[in-house]
């Protein structure tokens, strides 16, 4: 073999490498994006998630306020305090981005951490603040010092991201306790 075709095939065979490595960085290239682009709507998810988890508590707050604010009602209906309440939790909700709020609960929490029992006396709204059931009536709420009541609100939500990578809802649950001390005029 003579020193020239020798040559040659060294310089094939070096072209023929740089086309194998081409080759597989394309093929390394498909397998990495989908996994990025998967990865990088799951960290949106997450994020709008935890946005969405602010504003729900943000949401209870308010409602646990208007209702230790608002207390026996001075004259009003239990529904009409209610409504107010509610009302102030869909108010303060508005930022929800991919979260519906399903059910407002507005209660007298018998545990020690203020969390809901369904055994406590509850007023409960769905949605669209329609009742579903009624059994906390404000003349049952002490705001007298010094035997105020705890009052709590308890919204559930659902959030469904809308990344269209999957699809899945998550049911949550945010509740606000506070003491009961109406406003006096």
């Amino acid at each position: 073999m003579s020193v020239s075709s020798r040559r040659r095939t060294e310089r094939d065979r070096g072209r023929r490498g740089r086309r194998r490595s081409r080759g597989q960085s394309v093929v390394e290239l498909a397998v990495a994006v989908p996994v990025l682009v998967l990865l990088m709507m799951s960290v949106f998810n997450l994020t709008v998630l935890i946005s969405d988890r602010l504003v729900a508590g943000y949401a209870t707050r308010e409602g646990a306020r208007m209702a230790a604010q608002l207390g026996t009602g001075q004259g009003l209906t239990t529904t009409q305090v209610d409504q107010q309440v509610v009302q102030s939790v869909f108010a303060s909700s508005l930022n929800l981005d991919f979260a519906t709020i399903t059910e407002v609960d507005i209660y007298h929490p018998s545990a020690a951490d203020g969390s809901f029992q369904s055994t406590d006396p509850h007023d409960s709204y769905d949605g669209n603040g329609s009742t579903i059931s009624q059994s906390y009536p404000v003349a049952g709420r002490g705001v007298t010092p010094p035997g105020e009541d705890s009052i709590g609100v308890r919204i559930l939500w659902q959030y469904t991201p809308q990344t269209g990578a999957y699809s899945f809802t998550v049911a949550l649950s945010e509740y606000t306790v506070m003491k009961e001390a109406p406003v006096i005029q």
